[in-house]
């Protein structure tokens, strides 16, 4: 997962009624959906890393009084500091490379 909305995106927690933070198959961290993938553990594949950003502006870093982009059960994550979504994205290639390649990040 690179920048994922792995629990929930910051924008759901501003009572404005946005359609991807439905509380059953939105982006809430309380949705149905998100507690569906998230009850699990391990199912996404024998390796499993995630990436993201303590200033994702998109997804935001915590809500819910938990980290929103980590997959509990992973393999290991990389926390990137200062980075945007996009860049969280754009400036990691070699990293996720790695990840699929190599099973680690360098």
């Amino acid at each position: 997962s690179v920048a994922g909305a792995n629990y929930g995106i910051i924008s759901c927690f501003i009572p404005i009624p946005v359609g991807a933070c439905n509380r059953r198959t939105g982006l809430h961290c309380r949705s149905t959906f998100l507690q569906d993938i998230n009850g699990q553990i391990s199912y996404e594949g024998t390796f499993i890393f995630s990436i993201f950003s303590d200033s994702d502006e998109k997804v935001g870093y915590r809500g819910c009084n938990t980290l929103l982009s980590p997959i509990r059960g992973e393999t290991g994550f990389v926390k990137k500091e200062l980075l945007s979504h996009d860049l969280t994205i754009d400036k990691t290639y070699e990293m996720q490379r790695n990840f699929i390649q190599k099973q680690r990040p360098f």
